[in-house]
Formats: structure tokens, C-alpha cells, sequence
């Protein structure tokens, strides 16, 4: 073999080869197969990166893969890491930067017989411990301008530094594809993200394990900022631990966010948040199981100040504080936010807070078909409205488990406008203490007919919406894993005559929380003959069970 090599590479030297394709020879007589292997523990950055010689850092894997893609050997290379601890200094510049093309997967054995993510953790941790500023964060992982969706990062555990300003995974102005990773924030003296997606960057996140750290201030899962437009699907979320401020998933500066079929955290600190999004970003946010977190003085699972969002088919939970407000959405926008199928319970606030199943806060959002309880505090309500809000609430279940005295919807003394519409909504006292209606000018009313004089209101309904198991086999509201909000078949919740059904213009959503069809009744509740002109459609986030 060794004379055979000897006399091809004289002879290709003699009639004055290409360096690569020297290159190309050599590799193929080695045994280049699209693959480099890399091992902490047996390689060497000298040795060639097949499984008998693996290297021993992953940017000398990232390195040499991409050379092969340069020379043309390939058009992509996966690079194969095994079990370890690989560790990166971002400050003393060297952390691993991804390039296009080439693919790292974590998980493998020390002999690359086997991949298991689980018991052969491959760890990137970033040692930096001082430093970090707006634009040059501390970063274990970097996927720069320029790599693509072709490019994939699966199966490691990732773990950001300290100093000021750390994150994890840096993705910036590039679209990787992001999966069954475990991510977590490191301790920063100021703001520690997990995963930062900037600068119109368009990446995949997809079932990964992802954890916002123990910052002194903010601590966050997923910071998505400057224009960046990514997808967050089945992923678990947790906004971090003891900052001021927590989020599972920040958005801001003009982005636009696809959040879909996880389960997301706020954390645990002085304030929780689930998901932000900013004033000027759009979020559409569905099929996700959300809690606000666990806060000392402000949890909420869902604050949206941006513009035509969508917030559908979630649980929502607004979480749990030690002494102050718990709320499932905060909407406070003016632009055209939609809120829709979803089961949203307020939280549980302790001491003197309150909570809400949603506060509409100087916007106009349309609130349609949720089945809504304001949660367990001394005072809830299901919905509230502040500071001349004006919102569309139209076919939802609203109920309250407060304590001592909650509210299906409350106008505060700092609402100076009206509801656009209070249509075709179950009002439920469910524990015998709710109020229907709270107006502005602190008169409590609790008939429908008073309601209907509100003038804006009207088609509204009183009676028990019979849901199958509403507190859970544990009697507990709170613990929402449990408790079974669909519809019993007797349900009477359908909505009444004159009610809008999906069928106008307006709506655009003809699917109920769990994405089956809702039906058009041809008759109105109790076949009454008054009703045969019903609009169909049962009330709330679930179609009763036919």
C-alpha cells in the first residue's frame, strides 16, 4: 500500500497536480466518507479525523470538515463528537463557530459505536467570566452569517458563561437548524440568554431543553431580536432562576416569532414572564402549554405589545407569586391582536395580589372562544379592562375562583373606554361569589339583562357551561395539568341567537382548541323554536361532545 501511494504521488507531482487535487487523492486513500470524528479523550488535532485517529477539539473538526467542502470534496460534511467535556474561552478567543455546510451531532460513544445524548453527554461550556457587552456577548457557541438551514447542531449540551453579558448559543444573521439539545444560560453578573437569535436571523429551534440561567438581572431562554424571524416548536422552556427579571422567550426590535407545541416557564424570581413580545414585533403563538412562573411579586404567562398577533389553542396558566399579581395574557397593543381557543386560568396569587385570566390594557383586542376562569386569589376576574382599552370579547366561557369575590369581567376605575362588542359569553358563578360585570363607574351588575342595557352587549348566556372536570381528580383549579375543561354533551354553552358563527367575514378560524371542526347547530339551545336562527358553534375554547 505504502509503495503504491509512494508511486501515485511522484507521479502527481511530476505532472504538476493541484494542491487539491493532491488533497483529493489523499483523503480518498485514507478514508474520507463525509464524516470527522472528534473525541476529547482520544483524539488529536494532528491526527486525520477518522474514526481510528479522531481529533480532539470540535473547531479543528468544524475546520477540516470545511476545507473538504472548500476543495469541492463535498457539498456538506457531519462532524461526530463524543462523550465529554469540551471546553471554550470566549474572552481569551477561541469558542466554536459553526460554518456552513457542516453539521455537528453530539451523543456518541467514545469508540463511535453508539449515540445516546443522554448518558453520553458531549458538553460545551464556556469559561469566560468577565466582559460581555451589547454585540460581543460571551458566547460557548456561534453560528455566524451565512449558514443555512442545511446546517444542523444536534444532540449536545451547551452551556453559557458568566461576566456581564453571556449566551450559549449566538445565532446571527444565519437560519441553522437547532435540535435535541440541552441549552442552558449561564450565571452573568447582568443578562444571561441561552439562546440569542439577532440580526434577521431565521433558525429552526426545535425539541431542545432550554434554561435561561441564574443571572443577577435577566435571565432569559430565547432572545429574539433585530428582525429576526424564527421558529420555536416542541421545545421545553425555562425563563431561569432568581433574576429580577425572567423570560422564557423575549421578543423585540422588529421581529417576527413562530412559537408552537412547547411548554414554557417564566422560572423563578422577583418577576416571571413566559413570553414578551415587544411593541414592535409580531408572535404567533399556538398549541403551547404556558405558566407564568413562580415570582415574588408579578408573574404572567403571556404579555404581548406587539402588532397582529395571534395567541391560540394554549393552556395558559398565569402562574404563582408570593405577594402580588399573577395574569394569563397582558394584551396591550392597538394593533389587531387576535386571542383565540385557548383555556386560560389566571394563576394563584398569594397575600395581597390578584389575578387575571386577561387584562386588556390600553388595546383592542378581539377575544374570542376561550374558555377564561380569572384564578385563585382573595379577588380575580376573568377579564379586565384598563386604560381605555376597547376589546371584542365574543363566545367565551368567563368564571373566577377567587376566594372571597371575583368578577367574569371588570372595568377599573382607569377604563375610560367601552368594549367594541360583549357578545354570546357564558357568565358562570362557578364557586358562588363571582360577579358578571364590574362597570367603570363602580356598579356591579349581575344580570344579563342589565348587561344587554350596556349597549354594547348581547346574545350573553348564565347558565353552568358543565365542563367535564373543571378543578381536576385532585379538586385543585390551580394545578392545571389535571383538569379537563372540554364540554359535557348536555353542555347548554352553545352560542345564541344572533350570534356570530365563524361564517362572517372577521372571524377566520373555524376550528375549535383542539383543532376539530365547529359545528353549525341548526337550532339554538333546547331546540328552542326562538332559536332556530342560532348561530351555532358552542361557547368557549372546546366544542361540546356530541
Amino acid at each position: 500500500m505504502l509503495r503504491k501511494f509512494s508511486v501515485l504521488f511522484f507521479i502527481c507531482l511530476l505532472f504538476s497536480c493541484s494542491d487539491i487535487a493532491l488533497r483529493t487523492y489523499i483523503e480518498r486513500m485514507t478514508g474520507f466518507e463525509n464524516i470527522i470524528y472528534v473525541s476529547i479523550d482520544s483524539g488529536n488535532d494532528l491526527n486525520r479525523g477518522v474514526k481510528t485517529e479522531p481529533l480532539k477539539t470540535i473547531q479543528a473538526g468544524i475546520d477540516k470538515a470545511y476545507g473538504y467542502i472548500a476543495d469541492g470534496l463535498a457539498e456538506t460534511v457531519e462532524v461526530y463528537v463524543a462523550v465529554g467535556l469540551y471546553e471554550v474561552n470566549y474572552r481569551e478567543g477561541h469558542n466554536i463557530v459553526v460554518k456552513e455546510g457542516v453539521s455537528l451531532y453530539g451523543g456518541y460513544s467514545s469508540d463511535f459505536i453508539t449515540r445516546d445524548t443522554v448518558n453520553n453527554s458531549t458538553v460545551i461550556i464556556d469559561l469566560s467570566d468577565s466582559g460581555g457587552i451589547a454585540g460581543d456577548t460571551n458566547q460557548a457557541v456561534t453560528v455566524p452569517s451565512g449558514v443555512t438551514e442545511n446546517t444542523i447542531l444536534d444532540g449536545f449540551v451547551i452551556k453559557g458563561g458568566s461576566g456581564d453579558l453571556s449566551t450559549a448559543l449566538y445565532i446571527v444573521s444565519s437560519s441553522p437548524t437547532v435540535t435535541n439539545n440541552f441549552i442552558y444560560a449561564g450565571s452573568a453578573g447582568g443578562i444571561a440568554a441561552a439562546v440569542s437569535s439577532v440580526d434577521a436571523a431565521r433558525p429552526l429551534i426545535g425539541r431542545n431543553e432550554i434554561y435561561g440561567g441564574s443571572s443577577t438581572v435577566i435571565n432569559i431562554g430565547i432572545f429574539i431580536s433585530r428582525d429576526s424571524l424564527p421558529v420555536i416548536q416542541e421545545n421545553i422552556i425555562t425563563g431561569g432562576t432568581s433574576g429580577s427579571s425572567n423570560n422564557g422567550v423575549l421578543v423585540q426590535e422588529g421581529s417576527n416569532v413562530t412559537i408552537t407545541d412547547n411548554n414554557i416557564d417564566g422560572g423563578v424570581g422577583t418577576k416571571t414572564f413566559a413570553v414578551v413580545c415587544g411593541t414592535d414585533s409580531r408572535m404567533t403563538v399556538e398549541g403551547n402549554y404556558i405558566f407564568g412562573g413562580s415570582a415574588e411579586s408579578e408573574a404572567c404567562a403571556v404579555k404581548n405589545q406587539g402588532f397582529y398577533n395571534e395567541i391560540k389553542n394554549n393552556v395558559i396558566d398565569g402562574g404563582r407569586t408570593v405577594d402580588g399579581a399573577a395574569t394569563g395574557i397582558i394584551s396591550d397593543t392597538e394593533n389587531g391582536t387576535k386571542i383565540y381557543n385557548n383555556i386560560i386560568f389566571g394563576g394563584k396569587a398569594s397575600g395581597s395580589g390578584d389575578s387575571f385570566g386577561i387584562i386588556c390594557n390600553s388595546g383592542a383586542a378581539a377575544v374570542y372562544n376561550n374558555t377564561i376562569a380569572g384564578g385563585e386569589s382573595d379577588w380575580s376576574a376573568a377579564i379586565s379592562l384598563q386604560n381605555e382599552s376597547t376589546p371584542i370579547i365574543e363566545n367565551n366561557i368567563l368564571f373566577s375562583v377567587a376566594v372571597s369575590g371575583g368578577y367574569c369581567i371588570y372595568e377599573s376605575t382607569s377604563n375610560n373606554g367601552n368594549a367594541q362588542s360583549i357578545h354570546n359569553n357564558d357568565f358562570h358563578d362557578i364557586e358562588g361569589n363571582t360577579i358578571f360585570y364590574h362597570t367603570f363607574g363602580e356598579a356591579d351588575i349581575d344580570t344579563l339583562g342589565d348587561i344587554d342595557l350596556l349597549g354594547y352587549a348581547g346574545g350573553n348566556w348564565d347558565a353552568d357551561p358543565l365542563l367535564i372536570d373543571p378543578d381536576g381528580t385532585d379538586n385543585d383549579f390551580s394545578t392545571m395539568n389535571d383538569n379537563d375543561w372540554h364540554l359535557k354533551a348536555d353542555s347548554p354553552a352553545e352560542v345564541r341567537q344572533g350570534g356570530l358563527d365563524g361564517s362572517l367575514s372577521g372571524w377566520g378560524f373555524e376550528t375549535d382548541f383542539d383543532g376539530l371542526t365547529r359545528t353549525n347547530l341548526a337550532a339554538g339551545p333546547d331546540n328552542d323554536p326562538a332559536n332556530d336562527n342560532a348561530g351555532g358553534w358552542s361557547m368557549g375554547a372546546c366544542e361540546k361532545d356530541n
